[in-house]
């Protein structure tokens, strides 16, 4: 499934955030959990390189346009 991350930069001056648009797939036995451990991995490398002016604007499953948040799910209780 693809999925796209959007980062936003603000930058002192600028009259706009730059804004950066990452798509990434998974194997087809891929999770939701394990793309956003990516996601995260990606929003710190951008906040190592550019400290807290880094916001993520949007994560979601692109293929179904389904927005996903970069916090873990709560787990489902056993039926």
């Amino acid at each position: 499934m693809p999925y796209e991350l959007v980062v936003a930069v603000d930058t002192p001056g600028a009259p706009a955030p730059a804004t950066s648009h990452i798509t990434f797939d998974l194997p087809p036995s891929g999770t939701d959990d394990e793309a956003r451990t990516i996601a995260r991995g990606i929003r710190k490398g951008f906040r190592d390189a550019y400290d807290t002016r880094v916001r993520v604007v949007s994560f979601q499953v692109t293929g179904l346009s389904r927005d996903l948040s970069l916090a873990a799910e709560p787990a489902t209780p056993a039926p």
